[in-house]
């Protein structure tokens, strides 16, 4: 999140919130996987594994979270037994959620230009996030 923050553009338009929407699906994942743990649902804490595989390679920062994933993975396949239809859903979602809302700020494109008010300088970019993308 800070790498997003400090290294962002200055000019343009921008949410205030990105940084944070680039970081919350891996600290979500971190914090289902904790709370999975200590709550004895282990379906939880497979799911955050199971979300942790690709955004692990997102970035060569996030390389290192491959390994806790796997062993999330493991930890919750092995003490996975006699899941409820709501709970296997819910890991599901998880699972799939949490991947697909970062890469969809990272695929989404939506291009913008943008002047000074004194008309002297501007600018122009082919993604940008807004509030909206960020409260998704």
């Amino acid at each position: 999140m800070v790498i997003v923050y400090v290294g962002g553009r200055d000019e343009g338009p921008r949410s205030a919130l990105e940084p944070f929407a680039f970081g919350a699906p891996t600290v979500a994942a971190g914090l289902l996987a904790l709370f999975g743990i200590l709550r004895g649902r282990p379906a939880m804490v497979l799911a955050a594994g199971i979300a942790l595989f690709p955004l692990s390679f997102i970035s060569v920062v996030l390389w290192p979270l491959f390994m806790p994933a796997v062993l999330l993975v493991v930890y919750g396949a092995q003490r996975v037994r006699g899941l409820t239809l709501a709970e296997l859903v819910a890991a599901i979602l998880i699972a799939v959620g949490l991947p697909v809302a970062l890469f969809a700020l990272l695929i989404h494109q939506d291009p913008r230009t943008w002047r000074s008010e004194d008309g002297t300088s501007g600018g122009s970019s082919s993604n940008v996030v807004t509030n909206a993308e960020v409260a998704l």
